[in-house]
């Protein structure tokens, strides 16, 4: 460090190391600083995002099945007040108002305890209904199956369009039986208003859950009221609700089987009338699966992980328990998605500092030659008035105040010194110039040597030789003795024609 400070530095790159050891680590700090504070902003907005996303999605999801539940709940009553309603076709028209009451329901439907059934329900137009595809514009249908006179069962379908006028009948022999169904089985026994698991729907051979609730007469039971949802319902919600482009979020039975997913993939498969749930760690997409396995085992609080240097946030959450099944929603979320517009800034501010940085370098570089420049003017200067070099450099003009009084001071000097130097021995100046030594008053004792000398017979040398030449002469010879004296350190006291006195 020492020896840092005792170099002689050059002024401008003095100047442009300063500035960019003074600019650039405060730049870059402020960077950092913006950097950190965005990355810290996305973060929390993005926790807060998820957590806001998931109270709304199980609320958005009970709802979504609150109405049903107390629309079948209100079938339910009314087969408890009324146990003959549903004996009759007349009830057809009320399962009928219940189904467009909501768009989420494919099916509404009675199962009496005699093995009756009645339904009314959505078409798909390319699915075929007892052998054969429904009437163009079909889009409803009534159907039922009336085994309370003992006959043989038959299977009665009428088709209407969407104005809910009939267009088409079908009639076939049936085996159909709602009462060894899993939807039936399990209200009956739960004695009150549940959500099956999974199934395949017999006659729309579509996989969905059931919501049903019993009615009763004389304190028997008397058949169950039930509406049909689909699981792309759910996976239709899901896709349509994201927190940001690159979610993905799904809804977990309690063993980790995938009901829906927001990328809308199939993730069931029905064996021998069975549903089959994929975990949500055997998908295809190896994202979620990463991520169920970092999920914390206690409580259900966000948490991140990476995967192939990207960060995300995730959540696991079960629903309420008056829901009455033990659902979760996982949610899946990239940071990425959050930081990306942060990011964009970051790397914009960084490309424009250092663009600011170079321009400023640039014109503290050219605004810097307008104070060294001159300076170093002054000290070329300076140096040839210490050497007393011949020659006179041109006078210094700078709009600078204080190197304008500088410059004149040293014009000052320069004339002051060859004032002194014509009177003193120039080489004394010089001796004088380059040494510590300061001009006083006063003297003191010394042994010297005087040295004369001169040429023998010069002026009989002078008379004789033209002028031309004898000045050569004399030039040649004070040249060598001056060298002469030079070297023994003396001092040429004058010069006295062509004699040297030192």
């Amino acid at each position: 460090m020492k020896g840092l400070f005792t170099r002689k530095l050059r002024l401008r790159p003095t100047i442009l190391t300063l500035f960019v050891l003074l600019t650039v680590p405060v730049f870059f700090t402020i960077v950092a600083v913006t950097y950190l504070s965005n990355d810290s902003l996305a973060r929390s907005h993005a926790n807060d995002l998820v957590t806001r996303f998931r109270a709304d999605a199980i609320s958005n999801i009970q709802d979504m099945f609150g109405p049903i539940k107390s629309l079948v709940r209100s079938a339910a009553a009314i087969g408890n007040e009324q146990p003959d309603f549903y004996a009759s076709n007349r009830s057809l028209k009320y399962l009928f108002s219940i189904l467009v009451h909501s768009d989420k329901i494919i099916s509404m439907y009675v199962g009496a305890a005699d093995g009756s059934f009645r339904q009314a329900r959505r078409i798909d137009p390319n699915v075929m209904i007892q052998g054969k595809l429904p009437p163009q514009g079909s889009k409803y249908a009534y159907r039922w199956i009336d085994r309370s006179k003992g006959a043989a069962a038959v299977d009665h379908y009428v088709l209407l369009d969407a104005t809910e006028a009939e267009i088409g009948t079908s009639d076939e022999a049936t085996s159909y039986d709602p009462r060894p169904r899993l939807w039936y089985r399990r209200t009956v026994e739960e004695k009150s208003l549940l959500i099956t698991d999974p199934d395949v729907f017999a006659a729309l051979g579509l996989i969905g859950f059931t919501v049903a609730a019993p009615f009763y007469a004389d304190g028997k039971i008397a058949g169950v009221a039930a509406a049909d949802i689909t699981l792309d319902g759910l996976s239709e919600y899901l896709s349509e609700n994201k927190i940001s482009p690159g979610t993905v979020s799904y809804i977990l039975d309690d063993h980790g089987g995938v009901i829906a997913n927001s990328e809308r993939a199939k993730t069931y498969t029905s064996k021998n009338g069975r549903v089959e749930l994929q975990h949500v760690t055997s998908l295809d997409n190896e994202l979620p699966a990463i991520a169920y396995g970092s999920r914390p085992r206690h409580g259900e609080t966000l948490f991140a992980f990476s995967r192939d240097g990207s960060e995300y946030v995730a959540s696991l959450a079960t629903l309420p328990p008056q829901f009455g099944k033990q659902w979760q929603l996982f949610i899946i979320t990239p940071l990425h998605d959050f930081t990306s517009a942060f990011d964009k800034h970051n790397n914009r501010l960084l490309v424009f500092g250092l663009l600011a940085i170079a321009a400023q370098i640039l014109i503290i570089y050219f605004l810097s030659s307008v104070v060294s420049s001159p300076l170093e003017r002054l000290s070329l200067k300076v140096a040839r008035i210490e050497t007393l070099e011949a020659g006179n450099l041109p006078p210094l003009d700078s709009p600078i105040r204080e190197i304008s009084v500088l410059s004149k001071a040293v014009d000052t000097l320069d004339t002051t010194i060859k004032s002194f130097a014509a009177f003193v021995p120039v080489g004394l100046v010089r001796q004088l110039l380059q040494s510590d030594q300061k001009l006083e008053l006063g003297g003191h004792s010394q042994f010297l040597t005087v040295f004369f000398s001169d040429l023998e017979a010069f002026s009989t040398l002078s008379e004789a030789v033209p002028a031309q030449d004898l000045l050569l002469r004399v030039s040649a010879y004070l040249e060598l003795v001056t060298k002469a004296v030079n070297d023994e350190a003396g001092t040429i006291d004058k010069f006295i024609g062509d004699g040297v006195m030192a």
